[in-house]
């Protein structure tokens, strides 16, 4: 599909995912931040497909938003603890990408590394099984459709893939569905 032509999807995306935000947070001190946030990773998701990069600026920019409502809605709230939980798992999160990163650059992106905590952050305040089940859903995605496209022979083992896609629709599916995983007691 030809870029400009995709505008009016984005646009129409951006504006389902809103309306499933509000459904989902209600008039919240959480609902600027998940606003910020599905808006920042379904342009940063585009961005990443067409040229194979999450630029700098912009995920600051979305960290900076996600981060700063966040830490309203928790003196609003007195929910430091949430805020604490979601920090916590952005640093978990920076480090496995960082040493995936270090150790192997060329299979996963800087980009990524830095998206990684905002995603974390953002789903870590919700609780940390929410931010594991997103890192955990991107790279179940991530591996199936990558699989599925080497079988097809669509691309080879060595074809780089915009990463940050993945990790958008784990955080997407966690941010939504992972309150419904139910876990053994």
């Amino acid at each position: 599909m030809k870029v400009s032509a995709r505008y009016p999807l984005v646009e129409l995306l951006t504006a389902a995912a809103f309306a499933a935000v509000a459904l989902r947070f209600g008039a919240s001190w959480t609902l600027p931040a998940e606003v910020f946030f599905v808006a920042g990773l379904i342009a940063l998701s585009f961005i990443d497909f067409d040229h194979l990069l999450l630029p700098r600026r912009v995920v600051y920019w979305v960290g900076g938003l996600v981060g700063a409502a966040l830490l309203v809605a928790a003196a609003a709230q007195s929910s430091w603890h949430r805020f604490g939980v979601g920090a916590i798992c952005a640093a978990v999160e920076f480090l496995v990408l960082f040493a995936i990163n270090w150790i192997s650059p060329r299979s996963l992106g800087f980009g990524d590394v830095r998206l990684g905590p905002v995603i974390a952050l953002a789903l870590g305040w919700l609780g940390w099984r929410y931010a594991f089940w997103g890192f955990l859903g991107a790279n179940l995605i991530g591996a199936v459709v990558g699989l599925s496209l080497i079988a097809a022979k669509r691309m080879g083992r060595k074809t780089l893939v915009p990463f940050g896609v993945f990790l958008s629709i784990g955080a997407f599916l966690a941010l939504f569905l992972g309150g419904t995983i139910h876990y053994p007691a």
